[in-house]
């Protein structure tokens, strides 16, 4: 992030005083004044620079380090299989999913036993009398 901070900033003058590239707010001229993005590219910049946009780039432009761990499990298939391997954290995820389904079945199932119970919540008559008011009806 702090090279895309400074990208191109060595072409901007910010003060008639100072060099190129001064940063007038750590009262210095920063080092590398240019350079070449590899994974990025400057979608927008605002006329003073205080919003800057940038845009990460397909991955056909990227190393092979930079591509996650699903993408190297998802080409490898050993011999006899036709289903792709998966690695240990999607088979995780897998059988929390299933537990959460299971779940969502019971919590499904309470819920309709206790709208086909008695609707009986415990009071009386006799409870509010004691009250001193009877409930109008």
């Amino acid at each position: 992030m702090y090279r895309l901070a400074y990208y191109r900033f060595g072409e901007v003058r910010t003060s008639a005083k100072e060099p190129m590239g001064y940063d007038s707010v750590r009262k210095c001229e920063i080092g590398l004044k240019s350079w070449d993005l590899k994974y990025y590219r400057e979608a927008y910049s605002s006329t003073r620079w205080l919003v800057r946009i940038f845009e990460v780039l397909p991955e056909t432009n990227r190393d092979d380090r930079m591509k996650g761990r699903s993408s190297r499990y998802s080409s490898y298939t050993p011999e006899g299989s036709t289903d792709i391997q998966t690695p240990k954290g999607a088979k995780q995820q897998a059988k929390k999913d299933a537990d959460k389904a299971e779940l969502d079945e019971q919590l499904a199932e309470a819920a309709e036993l206790k709208r086909n119970q008695d609707p009986d919540d415990g009071t009386t008559k006799a409870s509010f009398a004691s009250l001193g008011a009877m409930p109008k009806i």
